[in-house]
């Protein structure tokens, strides 16, 4: 694929691609032997029957349609409303590879994940965390502090922000390897404000640089803190890892792959990898259901009903239907300070609590288990995502430590979900861009 130099541009060689829900999917040219072609200046469907292009090729201008959507709004290149057309393509066995490549929808559409669900998941995550921190009995007054877990979570959607907002380097690389690096470095920041690695390490830009409740060491995260200071993954298969990978699941662009990637770098263990992929599906499947029941079996047949890894979220709906509230069956899913442990046993006191109006006593029941903080944090992420932020209760979320910055992360996150979202708001509301810009530099933006 040749490079492109946007600033020439004709927008009269462009063709937007729509899919069945009228999304749009790719941008692309026709070329004729290499060069631009058009026909009086406007596109017409593309016609089943490819006999008639003899010699003309369709051609994918960039295999990220958002990225290339937001820089080509910046200059002005937009193409017209006549050139933006529905199309079909008869793909032939062994036919040469003329047609456009298969290119990734965003997981949530062009309209991006539902405001109030991704703040309900991220508050809930912080508040399950702070609930488990009092042993299920929550005074009437004071500040619920939330533990490292939690800390890491929001280190996460602040990388993903960063990702989202960079000027160059989403639409110059994998949107993946750049979300990596941007993670990797907010966990970074995050040990070096608490005082667990030496400053040169990272970086401080952002407006998570000046909150000083990010520089309280609540809790540890120890498998984390080695593994960035060796920069090499240990043999863990520690809950962590599972946590702070519940912002992914609002990031509107593929997520399996920065999901096993991400832990990858701190837990060497591949199942730990695989029950936070879990964990992320039936996360965005919450997102947007309209019952646990409907994301379960949503995610169980994304991520194949017959693994072992469903297996386990197979047990525990089986389980939670049959002994729903059941203390000791909660510490048989909880037994351990591990991923699965945490994820199975916060799934379970879901499953068995699964009304908007019974979180409050959903959280004081998981915060009684054995490992209280893991599993009221992945019921609260889990409860949340699937209600909203206005179910959750208003007393304690009110008094979150992270509360503030938990829902400021959640928001912006919704925000640059959207198709488009860099370009809209540098064409209608260049103030929120650019305060966009100043709270997440990336580290291709900085200097």
């Amino acid at each position: 694929m040749p490079e492109l130099d946007l600033a020439a541009l004709d927008p009269d060689s462009l063709m937007m691609f729509h899919d069945e829900e009228g999304d749009g999917v790719a941008l692309a040219v026709f070329l004729r032997d290499g060069q631009f072609c058009r026909a009086r200046r406007t596109w017409h469907p593309l016609p089943r029957s490819s006999t008639i292009l003899d010699g003309i090729s369709l051609r994918c201008v960039h295999p990220d349609f958002v990225a290339l959507y937001d820089q080509l709004q910046d200059h002005g290149q937009m193409p017209s409303v006549a050139q933006t057309q529905e199309f079909e393509i008869d793909v032939k066995p062994g036919a040469a590879p003329t047609q456009a490549p298969i290119v990734r929808r965003r997981p949530f559409g062009a309209a991006g994940p539902p405001e109030a669900a991704v703040r309900g998941m991220l508050l809930g995550l912080a508040l399950g965390d702070g609930v488990a921190a009092t042993g299920g009995a929550v005074p009437p007054h004071g500040v619920l502090r939330a533990g490292a877990a939690s800390q890491l979570g929001l280190a996460t959607a602040d990388g993903l922000l960063r990702t989202e907002v960079s000027r160059a380097a989403i639409v110059a690389e994998n949107p993946t390897i750049v979300a990596m690096r941007e993670v990797v470095q907010s966990y970074r920041r995050w040990a070096v404000r608490r005082g667990e690695m030496p400053p040169h390490v990272s970086d401080e830009t952002g407006w998570t640089a000046g909150l000083e409740l990010l520089r309280e060491r609540r809790g540890s995260s120890p498998t984390t803190v080695r593994a960035l200071l060796r920069q090499e993954p240990l043999d863990s298969d520690g809950y962590h890892a599972l946590l702070r990978s519940t912002p992914i699941a609002a990031w509107n662009r593929e997520q399996g792959s920065l999901v096993r990637a991400m832990v990858g770098v701190t837990h060497s263990i591949p199942k730990v990898g695989q029950f936070a992929q879990l964990w992320t599906v039936l996360l965005r499947r919450s997102l947007a259901a309209s019952s646990l029941e409907e994301a379960a079996t949503v995610a169980t047949n994304e991520v194949g009903a017959r693994t072992r890894v469903a297996h386990h979220l197979g047990m525990v709906r089986e389980r939670a239907g049959v002994a729903p509230c059941d203390h000791a069956v909660s510490e048989k899913f909880a037994m351990r300070r591990s991923a699965l442990s945490a994820l199975t046993g916060g799934a379970y006191v879901a499953f068995s609590y699964p009304d908007a109006d019974t979180i409050e006593e959903a959280l004081a029941f998981a915060a009684r288990a054995t490992h209280g903080n893991a599993v009221a944090a992945v019921a609260g992420a889990l409860l949340g995502a699937l209600h909203g932020v206005h179910a959750l209760p208003p007393g304690p979320a009110l008094r979150l430590e992270l509360g503030w910055a938990a829902d400021t992360l959640a928001r912006d996150l919704a925000a640059v979900g959207r198709a488009g979202a860099m370009g809209d708001l540098q064409r209608f509301r260049p103030l929120e861009a650019a305060r966009l810009r100043r709270a997440y530099t990336a580290i291709g933006d900085q200097g």
